[in-house]
């Protein structure tokens, strides 16, 4: 089946459950809309080149695409900090 990578709307549910639900999905994560991420979180690449990183783990902010709420993504940053946080205590 294809994947077209559309949005999460879901009537009736709250706004912020449906964004912690969309970008634990395939759709939301790998979502201009959702993440600012145009497919892939790694851009592929040659040999011996650099691969680009996807704005969702260096540092975006992007509007929500049902509410229109302004959401701050950064995942490598926040990966690093609950890692300090566990692991320099």
């Amino acid at each position: 089946m294809f994947n077209d990578l559309s949005t999460w709307f879901v009537p009736g549910v709250d706004s912020e459950v449906r964004h912690h639900f969309a970008i634990n999905t395939c759709n939301g994560c790998h979502s201009t809309q959702e993440t600012g991420t145009f497919f892939t979180q790694i851009t592929p690449r040659f040999a011996f080149e650099e691969a680009s990183l996807s704005p969702f783990l260096t540092g975006v902010t992007v509007r929500d695409p049902v509410t229109g709420v302004t959401r701050t993504f950064n995942e490598l940053g926040r990966r690093k900090a609950d890692l300090t946080s566990v692991v320099c205590r």
